[in-house]
């Protein structure tokens, strides 16, 4: 074999090997950003559209034990936990701290941001804003858990059946 050879083989297989460890990478980079948005989350407030509810809004519906919680589990399923009724989700990740949930065929954009919220943008609808808490940490819905109790709070983001 010349030596050219060598040396154009040589470039190719370092080529390789640099494509391979960009690749995991990635892959790690993705698994790092999943691990920040499986949890449990639990509403904090409700942002734009036609019903917002401050966190004193939330939090007084928590007194009275309506709660609202989303679960997002390590296979991209989920559940948003409506005052105890519970919905399937969906999500999957993307960089930075980013993601797509969807509930019932209605895709929203999720963001972790600085401060560790969770905002999930259902567009021109508004926004639900969540904090992480330990899966201990939950209660469950006590309350009134009529359509116009879970309208109050939450809104029509997610209610439709």
């Amino acid at each position: 074999m010349t030596k050219a050879r060598k040396i154009a083989l040589f470039a190719v297989c370092m080529t390789l090997a640099c494509i391979v460890v960009m690749g995991q990478g990635c892959r790690h980079e993705r698994q790092r950003t999943a691990n920040v948005l499986m949890g449990t989350w639990e509403l904090y407030q409700r942002i734009g559209g036609e019903a917002p509810a401050s966190p004193e809004d939330v939090a007084k519906a928590k007194d009275e034990g309506l709660v609202v919680y989303l679960q997002l589990d390590e296979d991209g399923s989920g559940t948003l936990d409506l005052f105890g009724r519970d919905i399937d989700v969906s999500w999957a990740s993307r960089r930075h701290n980013a993601g797509t949930l969807t509930i019932r065929d209605d895709s929203a954009i999720m963001r972790v941001d600085s401060t560790g919220m969770l905002s999930v943008d259902f567009g021109d609808e508004g926004g639900l804003v969540f904090r992480k808490i330990d899966p201990a940490d939950r209660i469950e819905s006590t309350g009134d858990t009529d359509e116009q109790a879970v309208s109050a709070v939450v809104g029509e983001l997610v209610v439709d059946d």
